[in-house]
């Protein structure tokens, strides 16, 4: 009996360290890849290729959809003014126009306005003016989507919003701020912080990898100039990442050194992100 409670004392051990260790794996910020800043750059590439090639699409359907419906238009007045003039009736017709004319006029104006809503549709006219319709809409939609300036500016704020990811490790680390925490919630938002500081790594990755995309299509003599820029882009993150470990690794979480050691990461990363911005807005003054 003694043999087996030592067994079992052991294997609870065992399991209180292993889960210690995954828990203190969880707890940790994970590193800048080069590998995912190459991989970034190829899928941002493709991603605007594929804008490029969809925005042209939709222009030419655009400009085919117009030409139909300037045919139609024309179609329609001229089939109206070349129509021949209605010859005059007799006068032994006239009576009987005469009366179905009266009772074309007795027939009530709601009635003829149910009937024609009625028919409208099964009128050819209707289906068209429909589909014409709805695929404006829709091409307006998907035009606001692919037609963009493939700028630093539009990367960051409408594709993987950094900002709002700065914004949510402030809300985690307010949260472990209050002293009235239970030690379950206490790691549950230490987590929840650990995986956005991990989302924020990811992104400054794709943010790499749109900067070495953009190195391709502006002049050569700011190149050395980019390279500053993802050097000391990537370096400030190395440095945040490692002080955010050791924040994360001792017994009693300091918010106050981690908001302001994030604080002093952000203005690093806007700099830098606005000197490559900079960039941009000559080249493109350049261009026009």
């Amino acid at each position: 009996m003694k043999q087996i409670a030592s067994k079992i004392r052991l294997m609870i051990l065992l399991l209180l360290a292993l889960q210690g260790a995954l828990q203190a794996e969880l707890l940790k910020v994970r590193t800048i890849e080069w590998a995912a800043i190459e991989e970034n750059k190829k899928k941002i590439n493709q991603l605007l290729f594929s804008h490029r090639v969809a925005r042209v699409s939709l222009l030419t359907f655009s400009s085919i959809a117009t030409l139909i419906e300037f045919y139609r238009c024309f179609e329609f007045f001229h089939d109206r003014f070349s129509q021949k003039p209605i010859p005059e009736c007799s006068c032994l017709e006239k009576p009987i126009n005469n009366q179905a004319s009266q009772s074309s006029q007795k027939s009530s104006f709601l009635g003829r306005w149910l009937t024609s809503l009625k028919n409208l549709p099964g009128s050819k006219e209707f289906w068209q003016a429909l589909l014409f319709g709805s695929s404006g809409i829709a091409m307006g939609q998907l035009m606001d989507i692919v037609n963009h300036p493939h700028t630093m500016a539009w990367f960051v704020n409408k594709k993987i919003f950094c900002r709002n990811t700065f914004d949510n490790i402030h809300i985690y680390n307010t949260l472990l701020q209050h002293t009235t925490l239970t030690e379950g919630k206490r790691i549950h938002y230490k987590q929840k912080l650990v995986n956005s500081c991990n989302r924020l790594v990811k992104q400054i990755e794709q943010i790499c990898g749109f900067i070495q995309y953009k190195v391709e299509q502006l002049p050569n003599n700011n190149k050395q100039q980019i390279d500053k820029i993802i050097h000391y882009l990537l370096q400030s993150t190395d440095k945040w990442i490692v002080t955010i470990n050791k924040l994360l690794d001792e017994d009693f979480f300091e918010t106050h050194q981690f908001f302001i050691v994030t604080a002093d990461y952000k203005k690093e990363v806007n700099r830098e992100l606005d000197d490559f911005s900079c960039i941009e807005e000559d080249f493109e003054k350049i261009i026009l």
